[in-house]
């Protein structure tokens, strides 16, 4: 099919204005909003009219991408939806108006790079996951252009779309600036105190996490260089002369010596407080260092987040192993321990989205909790703290767990949650007698089935009905577990409002006779025999 028909039989009705021509590109230092522009080349263009030193370019707007979708057909549910991207006819108006503005705003080499208006959100961000792609010339830059907007679709953005939540549908600017063929590259951090981090030559090499960079830590105040951390540098990145970039070795006189001296990290420190100033919070700078000339190449805000705790504590126990595919929680589906949970936190008042909460993950095949998450969630209930959950799920941290008091005001707070509970847990016998044979049945049908018959499609299916059946059962067995935490919880704070502190191991250690604590017991029995004998005690101390 030519060019010129396809576009014939999809462009009825398409206006081609000089109006709608100009939403297509945009000069960067004109204003510009930032569903038009995205992200990067938004905080790039407000750089530029401010007056901070950035390569001369232009962006193709989020209604280009539009335009070039709407007319080679292609919709978000196309599977491969990257490959047809890739393969998609730039549309003849399109490319006029991209290589109208590459002629008139660049002429020479180029770097493309994907500028999404989901970029660096204030609860996710996407740095990495988008696409550079450098030294380009040409005509060359229409399918630098297609591969920027492809990658809007990759695997890994797609998954961290649905992770955080983000489910409005998405589209992909592109910003195109000169390429700057740099003595030095690397990124600076700006906080309460200064990161820099360089290499010699362009920065993807850094990017990519090929290279262990230079690294300089700066004091805000007077920008005394604080820490200097010089590495053994082999390789550098470089243009070529036909395009793209080449990992090169680095000369031999500079493997060891610093990419940046004392006046270049002071003049860099000093340039990033200035960008901070003017986006009001502490940024993420890429720069590149040229001609004696440090050029930035992007700013982004820095999210500062809670630190994660990552413990395996109870999961090792439960799951030793690694997680295979029928054992973990789907990513697109929401945590079963928070969905069980749910219905008890709305006792106490406590409205969380499921959706966007996980108390696990995977890592390296392997289960872990999220002990932040756990903690913050959880520990919103009156009377039960973070020490509590943490001793509970088999977690310790550093330093010695401080036992809060049992405040009156604590217990006022408890009383009407308390009393939902109480109904709450009333109903619980009427709902495991619901859900239990509910999935015992589909336990015994699987066990009649026949699954070396069952396509892939079928064996899914029913992967999922387990999971959604399972989830149901979970939720008796989730909630039962957090009301025994926090008794356990009510427990500790009278026995240490007593003077007994401790003495809730021993009123909570189980009965007799249950087969679920009686090794517990007899150890206990154990520990207080051997405890007789000052032989046994030298010992084991």
């Amino acid at each position: 099919m030519s060019e010129n028909k396809g576009e014939d039989s999809r462009t009825m009705g398409v206006p081609h204005s000089l109006k709608e021509r100009s939403t297509f590109v945009l000069n960067l230092i004109d204003t510009c909003e930032m569903e038009l522009v995205g992200g990067k080349a938004y905080n790039i263009s407000a750089l530029a009219r401010k007056g901070f030193e950035v390569p001369q370019g232009f962006c193709i707007t989020t209604s280009a991408y539009r335009y070039f979708m709407d007319l080679n057909s292609i919709s978000e549910e196309d599977e491969p939806i990257c490959t047809s991207i890739q393969q998609g006819i730039m549309p003849s108006l399109l490319k006029e108006v991209i290589m109208e503005a590459y002629n008139t705003y660049v002429d020479g080499p180029c770097a493309v790079r994907s500028s999404s208006p989901l970029e660096d959100l204030k609860r996710a961000s996407f740095a990495g996951q988008y696409k550079s792609v450098l030294n380009v010339t040409g005509e060359t830059l229409l399918d630098a252009v297609k591969e920027c907007w492809a990658l809007l679709w990759s695997k890994s953005v797609t998954e961290y779309r649905k992770k955080m939540g983000i489910s409005k549908s998405s589209t992909m600017a592109v910003l195109v600036q000169k390429m700057i063929p740099a003595t030095a590259s690397g990124v600076l951090f700006t906080g309460d105190e200064m990161i820099i981090e360089g290499v010699w030559g362009l920065g993807d090499i850094l990017v990519g996490g090929k290279v262990i960079p230079d690294r300089f830590t700066v004091e805000r105040k007077g920008l005394k260089i604080k820490k200097r951390e010089i590495s053994h540098k082999e390789v550098m990145s470089c243009i070529t002369a036909d395009g793209g970039t080449e990992a090169e070795p680095v000369p031999e006189d500079l493997k060891n010596v610093s990419v940046l001296n004392d006046t270049h990290i002071c003049a860099l420190c000093s340039l990033g407080s200035r960008v901070e100033d003017f986006f009001g919070c502490p940024q993420d700078i890429e720069w590149v260092f040229h001609n004696d000339e440090i050029i930035l190449l992007q700013a982004r805000p820095i999210t500062v987040t809670e630190p994660t705790v990552w413990s395996r504590a109870n999961a090792a126990e439960t799951m030793p192993g690694y997680a295979t595919y029928l054992s973990r929680i789907p990513e697109d589906r929401p945590d079963d321990i928070v969905l069980g949970l749910t219905p008890l936190l709305e006792c106490f008042g406590i409205k969380e989205e499921p959706e966007n909460l996980k108390f696990r993950e995977y890592i390296y095949g392997h289960i872990y909790l999220n002990m932040t998450t756990v903690g913050n969630v959880l520990g919103q209930i009156p009377g039960l703290s973070k020490d509590v959950l943490y001793q509970s799920l088999g977690h310790t941290e550093n330093g010695t767990a401080q036992t809060p008091e049992l405040s009156i005001s604590t217990i006022v707070k408890l009383l009407p949650g308390t009393l939902r509970v109480l109904r709450f847990f009333l109903q619980l016998p009427k709902r495991a007698a619901q859900v239990i044979p509910y999935s015992i049945e589909l336990i015994n049908d699987i066990r009649h089935k026949n699954l070396q018959e069952l396509t892939l499609a079928e064996l899914d299916d029913l992967v999922w009905e387990m999971y959604e059946r399972n989830s149901q059962v979970f939720q008796v067995h989730s909630v039962t577990a957090l009301a025994v935490f926090a008794l356990f919880g009510i427990v500790q704070k009278v026995v240490a409002r007593a003077g007994e502190e401790g003495m809730e191991n021993m009123l909570t250690i189980g009965l007799e006779g249950m087969s679920s604590s009686q090794l517990g017991v007899e150890m206990w029995k154990l520990a207080q025999t051997a405890a007789q004998s000052p032989r046994i005690c030298e010992l084991i101390f």
